[in-house]
C-alpha cells in the first residue's frame, strides 16, 4: 500500500465499533473525526480538508458561531439550489446578527433562547423564527460531526412554533365579482373550478392534466365550469344530485366555500 501523504489522514475502526478519521494538522498535531460508518467517516473527512484548504479552523478553541455559519454556508451551496442558498444565507445573517460574535464552545441553549428573543424583539414571525432554529440547528449538526464540539445545545431550545392561519374563503358575492372581473381571462374556467367545486389548487390543476392524458374533459373540468357558474352550482344555487348527502359536518379547519 502506497504511503499517504500529509494532511491525506487514516480511517480505521475502532473497537468500539465507531469509525475515526485522523489529518494531519500543521505543526504536527492530529485531528480526528467520528462516524458510524466508513463512509460517513470519509465525508467527514473530506469536509475537514476544506476546511483547512480554506485557511478556516478546524478546532472550536477560535471559533465563533458566525464564522461556524459562513463555514457551513460555503460548504453547502454546491448542495443547494441558488434560491435555497439565499435563504439559509438570509438567516445565518440573521443569527449572526444576535449570537455571531459568541465563541463557539460557550453557546448555551439559554444563550439561543435569548437570541431568538431579541429577534422576536426586532420583528421576526414565528415562522421566521422557525426558519432560523432550522438553519442553526443543522450548523450545529455539521459542528457535531466535525468534532468542534461535544453536543448540540440548539436541541434543547424550545423551537419557535409558527401559528397555524385560519382558512378564509370569498362570500358568494365576492365569488360572483370576482368571475364577472376575470371573464375573458385564460384562468377563468380554472377560477370557476376552484370556486363552485371546492377544489383545492393541486387537485383543479390535476383536473387539467387528467384532461391532456385522455384527450377529454373529466367530470367538473374546465369544459363544464362555465354551465356551473351559470347555474349558481355550490354558489347559492341547487346542490348537484350527484353531490354526496352523508359527510361529516364542516370544521373550523376543513371548511370549505361551497
Amino acid at each position: 500500500m502506497a504511503k499517504r501523504g500529509n494532511g491525506q489522514g487514516a480511517v480505521y475502526l475502532r473497537g468500539d465499533g465507531r469509525w475515526e478519521a485522523q489529518i494531519r494538522l500543521a505543526g504536527g498535531r492530529r485531528k480526528s473525526v467520528y462516524g458510524p460508518t466508513r463512509r460517513e467517516v470519509v465525508r467527514r473527512l473530506r469536509e475537514t480538508r476544506w476546511l483547512l484548504a480554506q485557511g478556516l479552523p478546524v478546532s472550536a478553541r477560535k471559533m465563533t458561531v458566525g464564522l461556524l455559519l459562513a463555514s457551513w454556508l460555503e460548504l453547502t451551496r454546491e448542495r443547494i439550489r441558488p434560491s435555497t442558498y439565499e435563504s439559509y444565507a438570509l438567516n445565518a445573517r440573521r443569527i449572526s446578527e444576535s449570537l455571531g460574535d459568541l465563541p463557539l464552545l460557550q453557546l448555551t441553549a439559554p444563550d439561543i433562547q435569548a437570541g431568538y428573543r431579541r429577534l422576536r424583539e426586532r420583528g421576526l414571525t414565528e415562522h421566521s423564527l422557525n426558519q432560523v432554529h432550522g438553519l442553526l440547528d443543522r450548523a450545529l449538526r455539521h459542528a457535531l460531526q466535525w468534532g468542534l464540539i461535544v453536543r448540540n445545545p440548539a436541541v434543547l431550545v424550545f423551537a419557535p412554533r409558527p401559528r397555524r392561519r385560519e382558512m378564509t374563503a370569498l362570500s358568494a358575492e365576492e365569488l360572483m365579482r370576482l368571475l364577472d372581473h376575470a371573464r375573458g381571462h385564460r384562468l377563468w374556467p380554472l377560477l370557476v373550478v376552484l370556486g363552485t367545486a371546492g377544489l383545492r389548487i393541486g387537485e383543479a390543476l390535476g383536473l387539467r392534466s387528467a384532461r391532456r392524458r385522455s384527450g377529454r374533459s373529466p367530470p367538473g373540468g374546465p369544459a363544464g365550469a362555465s354551465a356551473a357558474a351559470g347555474s349558481g352550482a355550490g354558489v347559492g344555487g341547487t346542490q348537484d344530485a350527484a353531490e354526496p348527502q352523508d359527510r361529516a359536518p364542516d370544521t373550523a379547519r376543513n371548511r370549505r366555500t361551497r
